[in-house]
């Protein structure tokens, strides 16, 4: 395995999770085009905007593709988190 996401349609907004890389494969693009083609799927099934909880450790990867973050920072399962948001063209 490469890679995987989920992408979960909620009406007009889509839920990102359970977004990974294979250790030896990142730092290649595999992320970015995971995020290209869940922006793509949620765009044609007429979602406005993606919603997601990123671990602190992978934020940048989502602020390059667009998101920005929104609230607090969290834990979960004894990670730090943030809620990140984009919006669809």
């Amino acid at each position: 395995m490469l890679g995987t996401c989920r992408l979960l349609v909620r009406g007009p907004v889509g839920l990102l999770g359970r977004m990974a890389v294979a250790a030896e494969h990142r730092r290649r693009g595999i992320g970015a085009a995971l995020l290209s083609a869940a922006h793509a799927a949620a765009a044609a099934e007429g979602v406005g905007r993606i919603r997601l909880n990123a671990q602190l450790s992978a934020r940048s990867v989502y602020e390059r593709a667009g998101y920005e973050s929104e609230g607090w920072e969290f834990l979960d399962q004894g990670i730090e988190h943030v809620t990140m948001e984009r919006r669809l063209a």
